[in-house]
Parts: structure tokens; sequence; C-alpha cells
């Protein structure tokens, strides 16, 4: 075998390293390497439902996370945003989105937020 061989050999595996574990049936760590060209990825949630099938893909310009599950006459939450504290939560404590985008001096801004946060149980 000429070294132009082991060489192509080699330069396959290291090129194309997902073709050694597909079908990938368990976790992958990147370990600091980015994972790029990757088509849609798929969730499962067999625990909760197994007819439910969630898919984070990029459309575009647009990030879409699809839900796909059996339901005709109901209404689904497929995203959530948990936020949890390692100190004593109180009344003020809260959860929230930030949208930011180029405004008019070409730089991001922040152009405006969504907070929920809990208060005190007091009656209205």
């Amino acid at each position: 075998m000429a070294a132009s061989d082991l060489n192509a050999e080699f330069d396959s595996i290291l090129n194309n390293a997902l073709s050694l574990i597909s079908p990938l049936t368990a976790s992958l760590d990147a370990g600091g390497f980015d994972v790029t060209n990757l088509d849609e990825l798929e969730f499962n949630d067999g625990a909760a439902d197994p007819t439910t099938t969630a898919r984070l893909r990029l459309s575009g310009s647009t990030l879409q996370w699809r839900i796909e599950d059996a339901r005709t006459n109901t209404t689904t939450r497929p995203f959530a945003i948990l936020a949890t504290t390692t100190g004593s939560p109180a009344a003020s404590i809260g959860v929230g989105m930030r949208f930011d985008a180029e405004s008019g001096d070409e730089n991001p801004s922040n152009f405006g937020a969504v907070d929920f946060f809990a208060r005190a149980t007091a009656a209205l």
C-alpha cells in the first residue's frame, strides 16, 4: 500500500467522521468543535408521549421549532424557558426573553423584552 493510499484512507475518515457513527444511537460530545451542515435536529420524548416529535430547523433566515403530535382539538406549548436559581426565590423573581436587532446605526440594539415575574399573592 502506497503512502498516498493511506493518506486518502485517513482523509476520508477525518473529513467524514459522521459516517463512522451513523446512525447515532448515543450521546455525542463535540468537544469544542462545531457540528455543521445539519438539515434538522429531531427530538423524541417517548416517556411523555411516543407520538410527539419535535424538530429544530433553519428555514431560510428563520429558526423553526416544530412540534408534531396527534392532537386534533387542543392547544400545545411546544417551547418552554426554564430559569432556576441556587438562591431562595422571592416574590420578584422571574424569567424573560430579550429581542435584539440592528437599528439605524447598524449596531445591534435591544428592541424590547417580555418578562414574567412572581408577585405576592395579595388580592387585586
